[in-house]
């Protein structure tokens, strides 16, 4: 986690079949802290530690963005209302950015965990034959670290600029047709959930296996909403 606090993306995925306590596993409880609440712990001590060490010479910026993915449609889980967003190509280098997003900054961990709390209250939720609560959407709870370090001059320290995004992605359960007897809207769901999960799977088959990719390999990231997102 403290590679978040250095310039390194990092992205945690719980990923299983549909009831294998994934979103546990992300949130926990108040006697069992899950891996977002940990993660944060870490962070924050790790910035307090430097504020104590470094004083104002380090600025630290932490904001929050939460998204679903429900049937390759992009939703703000917390925003007011409910409206799809769109993915556009952004930048010299043609990153992916979702539009309309929301983007809040926060002051600490309890800021954040109110915002989770809030955006699970807008997630997509079905009952299954296999699960009473089954999550029918991939969520995305972005957390992004501006860190400004002002440097020394006596010390020649330049000024440096650490930017990093931690994503914790709640991937929704793949299921099987005949075990999960789905019909109707939960079948369309669960269709997408899989295809989405193997463009997931493939990508990261094709980078594990390329540490050097050659100029001409080719990684289709737009398979997928979530692969383009990721």
């Amino acid at each position: 986690m403290l590679l978040a606090l250095q310039g390194v993306n990092v992205a945690l995925m719980a990923y299983g079949q549909t009831a294998s306590g994934k979103t546990y596993t992300m949130r926990g409880s108040d006697q069992n802290p899950g891996l977002i609440t940990l993660s944060l712990q870490a962070i924050y001590e790790q910035l307090r530690l430097e504020s104590e060490a470094l004083g104002k010479r380090v600025e630290n910026q932490v904001s929050v963005s939460y998204l679903e993915i429900y049937n390759e449609f992009i939703y703000d889980l917390l925003a007011d209302s409910q409206v799809a967003l769109d993915v556009a190509a952004v930048g010299k280098d043609k990153a992916s950015e979702i539009k309309g997003l929301a983007r809040q900054k926060v002051e600490g961990i309890e800021d954040i965990l109110r915002l989770l709390v809030f955006g699970d209250q807008q997630k997509t939720l079905a009952e299954t034959h296999m699960n009473e609560q089954s999550s029918r959407s991939h969520t995305i709870f972005k957390v992004e670290i501006v860190r400004v370090d002002r440097g020394s001059a006596s010390a020649g320290i330049k000024e440096r600029t650490f930017t990093s995004q931690l994503n914790f992605v709640d991937l929704a359960g793949s299921e099987g047709v005949s075990k999960s007897n789905t019909k109707g809207d939960r079948l369309k769901e669960g269709k997408n959930i899989n295809k989405s999960l193997l463009a997931l799977s493939k990508v990261i088959k094709q980078l594990s296996q390329n540490s050097q990719l050659e100029k001409n390999d080719f990684v289709n990231f737009r398979d997928s909403k979530l692969t383009r997102i990721l």
